[in-house]
Formats: structure tokens, C-alpha cells, sequence
């Protein structure tokens, strides 16, 4: 499992570590996301967003982390992903969004492969 380690500083979200932040289309429960909070993230529930063109999934983030859904790695696109928290006070801290590029992977959803070639020692 491949795992991006993010901080978020009250409302700025920036990666903790020097990761290629980049992944394959196709894949599922490959990439994890964790997540480290200043002390303005106190007594807030935290979400992830993971933010396509025209979608937005949501993970919430328990015990400082949560899995990239599989549906946002579905296609080869820039996912930005960001962090929101809300309070029973009313509070709501929203961070900025980074990008994640995903590119082509060699999976494709709903194709049966066909039978590989045999190969020079198989003949």
C-alpha cells in the first residue's frame, strides 16, 4: 500500500513527505492517505474530499487516516484532495486542496483479458 502523509496547519494542507504524489487509474485499497492536525483541528470531525472535474467523494478520516475511494481513481485526472472538520459549535475549518495526478493503469474495469500468448518457454 502506497501512503501519502499530509499536514494540515489550521486551514493549509501540504504534504508531510517527500512522496511522488501520483498514482495509477484501476487501482483499489492501494493508496492511503494519513493525516497530521495542528491544535485548531481539536474537538472537529475531519473528512477527506477527493475533488474530480465533476465529483466529489468523501471519506471520513478515523484514527488520522483514510483510503483514496476507489471511485475517484476510476479514470487518468488530477484528484485534488483536502480536509474539512466540523464542530457542535458550528465550526467548520476547510483546508486548501493538492493535486494528485493519476495516470493510466493497465487494470480496466468490466474487461475480461483474454488469454495471454504463450510464451517462448511455454511453446
Amino acid at each position: 500500500m502506497k501512503i501519502y502523509k499530509f499536514l494540515a496547519e489550521c486551514d493549509r494542507l501540504t504534504l508531510a513527505e517527500k512522496t511522488s504524489a501520483g498514482g495509477f487509474s484501476g487501482n483499489r485499497k492501494t493508496y492511503r492517505c494519513e493525516f497530521s492536525f495542528s491544535k485548531d483541528w481539536e474537538n472537529l470531525s475531519r473528512f477527506a474530499v477527493f475533488v474530480l472535474t465533476d465529483k466529489t467523494y468523501t471519506a471520513e478520516i478515523l484514527d488520522g487516516a483514510c483510503d483514496i475511494p476507489y471511485e475517484a481513481l476510476l479514470s487518468a485526472q488530477a484528484v485534488h484532495i483536502g480536509v474539512f472538520g466540523s464542530g457542535g459549535d458550528g465550526k467548520i475549518l476547510s483546508t486548501s486542496l493538492l493535486p494528485l495526478y493519476v495516470s493510466e493503469g493497465a487494470y480496466r474495469e468490466g474487461e475480461t483479458p483474454e488469454t495471454p500468448t504463450p510464451s517462448v518457454w511455454e511453446k
